[in-house]
């Protein structure tokens, strides 16, 4: 039968074999801590974790707020300034040559409708940048 003692410093426990064992590392820096040491190391362990949690939340809070920002300024851009040149799109999905000329200038501004193209359901793709010959 294997009984165990433990002495009265409480550090080593022997065995009936007589070999001793001694706590890990940190059961004994845990143990040298008063209660106040014990309610701090948890109490930071805690905190970070908390602070780790909340850091990721904010961060994907603030990552899909800029994708909507970017998504309703690129909307507004579309529907206000790029949106009318298309009014004129023929049938045939030809856009006149004053509308292509318009929409060339407005996009060689710097605005571009982050890479959408204007299409109708079941046509082509209408771009001011096919070739002249197929405008």
């Amino acid at each position: 039968m294997d009984k165990q003692q433990a002495s009265t410093s409480g550090w080593a426990v022997t065995r009936s074999g007589g070999a001793e064992a001694r706590p890990a590392p940190l059961r004994r820096f845990w143990q040298h801590l008063d209660l106040a040491g014990q309610f701090l190391a948890v109490g930071a362990i805690v905190l970070l974790a908390g602070m780790l949690i909340i850091g990721l939340w904010v961060t994907r809070q603030i990552e899909d707020g800029v994708i909507r920002n970017s998504a309703a300024t690129t909307a507004l851009f579309v529907d206000s300034v790029v949106s009318p040149l298309f009014v004129n799109l023929s049938e045939d999905g030809v856009l006149s040559a004053g509308a292509a000329r318009a929409l060339d200038e407005t996009l060689a501004q710097g605005a571009s409708a982050a890479g959408s193209k204007p299409s109708r359901s079941g046509a082509a793709t209408a771009s001011s940048a096919m070739p002249a010959n197929r405008r």
